[in-house]
């Protein structure tokens, strides 16, 4: 059985002619086994996936004959559940993973099907090939990919331009870069630093409020209204100086409440990178920094939220409490926005938009907008219209979020883009008569999809 080649953990990906760029996916590092009787998906640890997720070997089954020529074949890559192709969710991949229930694993393969995301290859026509160059790996990986339909089975884009992947890890929140050096060869269980990670950290602050003298986990908090909340733990990152800082602080000014938890006053604010935060638990968490330079009152949960979503630095919410809709605030809908852009934004790319904005919420004065206006930020992008005037484009996050922020709360575009005369879309209108007959109106779509 192949180990898999690891990538080294780096601040910055080089930005040299030699080197390819991949999106790191957040799931299950995996290898497929492809014969021509058997067909085995196996986890980085040598353990068996294939029933588990058989979504994936119904997918290598009917694509046998295709690749029967290249069998047998052994290919490296990533298990997901994908939010938007550039996303994965961990979380989901996860709890399939947990699930034992034939029953349940068919019904997740319909429900939210897994994919296997794959980047390289390593054997073909029963041949070792890990000691050919990375690039010649991915010519070969690139032919066989001619002779199937991707699906639940994806060959991982490749970028030349590090801007250019930066911009897509930006807006759909990816886990990071891989940046492989086009004539590294494969070494098998190893890492190295031909192949390099980027993570997409988010910086988020939180508050000391424990200890655990056992594990050396700190607890981090945050205040939410008037109660702390805690939002997970954080060990990794400090240098030896610093961690003996606050264990120092903490035997000094914190109370033992039991053979080894600590409880602490909330006095001490950090700064710490991670992926995400979800039930009570922070993904990766590294420390940053001390920042003595803000009260512990300052680490709140909107705050957190804000530092989760990655608005543009650049950013200023106003009037972030005001009611758009009757339960939910201006800065709830930009949190909406940020969701959703990566899956919004193509529908908008290089068309012409005519916003519809509610600078009083949804129930209060609505007015039509099709013109930039004058104190619009400059990188803002428009065209030329019919009347002389520049019309608003919506290419971007940043133009999103500014349009949001002024009240926008419904986005009209045309058919066709500024750079076509006929349609690029077709749009079918369902009307299901009631909210009861809802599921309805989703079997069309569905079919169309799957046809």
């Amino acid at each position: 059985m192949h180990k898999p080649m690891l990538p080294t953990l780096v601040d910055q990906a080089p930005e040299q002619k030699d080197w390819q760029y991949e999106i790191k996916y957040d799931g299950f590092r995996c290898g497929i086994e492809w014969k021509k009787n058997d067909i085995r998906l196996w986890s980085r640890n040598g353990r068996d996936l294939s029933s588990t997720f058989p979504e994936i070997i119904n997918w290598c089954n009917n694509y046998q004959d295709n690749v029967s020529h290249s069998l047998p074949l052994w290919l490296d890559g990533e298990l997901v559940i994908l939010r938007t192709p550039y996303q994965a969710i961990f979380s989901m991949i996860q709890q399939r993973g947990r699930l034992r229930s034939q029953t349940k694993i068919k019904q997740a393969c319909v429900n939210r099907p897994a994919s296997f995301i794959c980047f390289d290859l390593l054997e073909h026509q029963a041949i070792d090939i890990s000691k050919k160059t990375f690039h010649q790996r991915r010519k070969q990986l690139e032919d066989l990919f001619q002779h199937v339909e991707a699906s639940s089975f994806q060959l991982v884009e490749s970028f030349t331009s590090l801007a250019n992947i930066q911009k897509i890890v930006d807006l759909h929140q990816s886990e990071g870069i891989v940046a492989k050096h086009t004539r590294s060869t494969y070494d098998q269980g190893k890492r190295t630093r031909q192949w390099l990670k980027v993570k997409n950290y988010r910086t988020i602050q939180g508050v000391i409020t424990g200890w655990n003298q056992h594990n050396d986990y700190i607890d981090i908090s945050v205040k939410a209204r008037q109660e702390w909340r805690p939002i997970g733990k954080v060990k990794h990152g400090f240098t030896d100086q610093e961690k003996q800082t606050v264990i120092q602080f903490i035997q000094k000014h914190g109370t033992k409440i039991n053979q080894h938890q600590w409880k602490v006053p909330n006095t001490v604010c950090l700064d710490i990178d991670c992926l995400d935060v979800r039930k009570e638990e922070i993904r990766e968490a590294t420390f940053r920094q001390f920042r003595f330079d803000i009260e512990p009152e300052d680490c709140t949960e909107q705050k957190l939220q804000s530092e989760l979503m990655q608005f543009p630095k650049e950013m200023e919410v106003t009037k972030p409490n005001k009611l758009l809709f009757p339960h939910h605030t201006k800065r709830d809908y930009l949190y909406y926005l940020r969701e959703i852009a990566p899956l919004l934004l193509p529908h908008l790319q290089n068309k012409r938009l005519t916003m519809i904005r509610y600078p009083d919420g949804i129930h209060g004065h609505s007015f039509y907008q099709k013109h930039v206006p004058d104190y619009a930020p400059h990188d803002i992008e428009s065209v030329a219209g019919e009347d002389g005037v520049q019309d608003i484009l919506c290419n971007d996050l940043r133009s999103l979020l500014w349009f949001g922020n002024h009240a926008a709360l419904e986005f009209h575009v045309p058919f066709q883009t500024i750079d076509e005369k006929y349609p690029n879309e077709m749009v079918f209108d369902l009307d299901p008569p009631s909210r009861n007959e809802f599921p309805y109106a989703i079997k069309p779509p569905d079919s169309l999809k799957r046809w």
